[in-house]
């Protein structure tokens, strides 16, 4: 009896142990896919348009004598440069530099001046230096505000008839905001949007002519810039959303 039901125990474990060898088992899971990361650094190119708002005075009246507002506007060009570092699941930080060279230009018409007194500006230049803030929306899209330092060169003529013409040239360093939204297309390739308002405040700008007056210059500008940012260094990263 003993050996009977020895030899059932052995028969079933062995019918068992065959019956498990053939469950189908059960896949790993995958691994999820990676996340694009922000942290590193990018150089790139920018164009788009600028606009700005030179308001002058003579300030050797009492009161300073409006001789004008002029309105500029032209394409801009240029290129950025910044390191960004991505501080969770979806907050960045970054600093970044920006350069814009073209032709915003604009003039008007010295008001009561008979003959009429042309009033001209071209800003050549714009340089910023930001922070940026960003919060993303998704892992590959980056919406950011940016602020900090900025310069500009204004090139200055008042056309006096007979000549010859009063100029000057005007540098200026003021500060800086702005918004945009950065997209990546590739790991390393992420295209931007951007808007950036610029305040210079007022300043009294000498001319180079006997006998010109110097004009107190208040000046702003805006900008709206498309671009490309070339990256390095962005790994992916494991971060879920």
């Amino acid at each position: 009896m003993k050996k009977l039901l020895l030899g059932t125990a052995m028969a079933m474990a062995i019918v068992a142990g065959a019956a498990a060898a053939d469950l189908p088992v059960k896949a790993p899971m995958p691994a999820p896919p990676p996340v694009w990361g922000w942290t590193g650094c990018y150089v790139g190119a920018n164009v788009g348009a600028g606009f700005s708002r030179i308001a002058t005075s003579d300030v050797t009246t009492t009161p300073p004598t409006d001789t004008g507002t002029i309105t500029n506007s032209g394409i801009v060009g240029g290129g950025q440069v910044g390191c960004d570092y991505q501080l969770s699941d979806h907050w960045v930080v970054g600093v970044e530099g920006e350069f814009e060279a073209g032709n915003i230009s604009g003039s008007v018409i010295v008001p009561g001046s008979a003959p009429a007194i042309p009033f001209e500006s071209r800003i050549p230049w714009i340089v910023t230096a930001t922070a940026r803030l960003g919060y993303l929306f998704a892992p590959a899209t980056l919406v950011y505000a940016r602020g900090g330092g900025a310069w500009s060169r204004d090139n200055l003529e008042i056309d006096f008839q007979p000549p010859p013409i009063a100029k000057a040239t005007d540098n200026r360093s003021g500060w800086t905001i702005g918004a945009g939204v950065e997209q990546k297309f590739w790991p390393n390739v992420s295209g931007f949007v951007e808007y950036n308002y610029l305040d210079f405040g007022v300043r009294t700008v000498p001319f180079l002519r006997v006998g010109s007056a110097p004009h107190a210059v208040a000046e702003n500008i805006h900008e709206v810039l498309v671009g490309l940012n070339f990256r390095f260094g962005n790994a992916p990263t494991a971060t879920r959303y």
